[in-house]
């Protein structure tokens, strides 16, 4: 932890200081704030996706983080889970290109949003199961009913890996409407509502986002990319009554408590303030807190 140049530098000075705040903090070592979302992230997944014998050039990185930063936007903690797992704990679970599910986790998930859970599909999930075969009777196996949807076709824009250029934008009208990318799909309507249809071309009508009720909870799917990802993210936070620990966070600003204590993290490079507290650019403030984890 000595530099080179030694102790009379800033990085030794701040490393010191940090190991004082460090210390200041040993009440709340190993308390943690239980995240109620959760995202499934899986390493099959990335793989499968992204072979070269797909319809599209799609990112599962690019699309896994596009959920994430528009629940972390929200001051919302997110764990990652793999497919299978327990998920009773969570209120919302984000299955975003969970491109390689067996029928096994299928039928868990599916379980999981009838017994109340809030399941947000997207587009590419449940498509091939663990030897990656496709799923028969249809993509998303058992999910098919818990969705109230059925995925007849993919119908992506022109793939950079067949054009040699960009993904042409796509449109969508109702929630989150607007532009969109990436990804399209023929999706036929069973008992969901449909929440967006897209505008023009082929899939001119045609769902786009839809939500059905399942049981005691949700199934939602979204079949393509919208810029305004965050509008699909709010209906379903609000529905499940999930709040970050903070509301109204300046962007850029992460909140999270520990015990009794709250941490504020400013990723930004302008200063914020949050509850008459300045915290400065890249830096941190730690706020006693009473209201404990929520």
């Amino acid at each position: 932890m000595v530099p080179h140049a030694g102790e009379d530098t800033r990085v030794f000075r701040a490393t010191v200081a940090l190991g004082e705040e460090l210390a200041s903090l040993a009440d709340v070592v190993g308390a943690r704030q239980q995240a109620r979302v959760a995202i499934l992230f899986d390493w099959d997944s990335w793989w499968a996706l992204e072979q070269d014998a797909t319809p599209a050039d799609l990112s599962y990185p690019a699309i896994v983080l596009r959920w994430y930063e528009a629940l972390w936007r929200r001051g919302v903690l997110v764990d990652f889970a793999a497919p299978g797992a327990d998920l009773s704990r969570y209120d919302v679970v984000v299955a975003p290109a969970t491109h390689v599910l067996p029928s096994a986790a299928l039928e868990s998930l599916a379980g999981w949003t009838r017994a109340g859970g809030r399941l947000v599909v997207g587009y590419q999930t449940g498509v091939l199961d663990e030897r990656l075969h496709v799923h028969a009777d249809g993509y998303l196996g058992a999910l098919q009913d818990v969705l109230g949807i059925r995925v007849e076709e993919f119908a992506p824009p022109a793939a950079p890996s067949v054009s040699g250029g960009a993904v042409p934008t796509l449109e969508i009208a109702g929630l989150a409407g607007g532009t969109a990318r990436d990804w399209g799909e023929i999706v036929r309507v069973g008992s969901a509502e449909v929440r967006a249809t897209f505008v023009g071309g082929m899939l001119d009508g045609l769902p786009a986002i839809t939500r059905a009720r399942a049981g005691s909870g949700e199934g939602w799917y979204v079949a393509t990319a919208p810029d305004d990802l965050g509008a699909v993210v709010d209906e379903v936070l609000d529905a499940a009554g999930v709040r970050p620990a903070v509301d109204d966070l300046p962007p850029d600003v992460e909140a999270v408590r520990r015990g009794d204590r709250l941490f504020l993290l400013n990723w930004g490079s302008t200063p914020a303030t949050v509850r008459g507290t300045e915290v400065p650019p890249l830096g941190a403030a730690v706020l006693q807190d009473g209201a404990g984890d929520r």
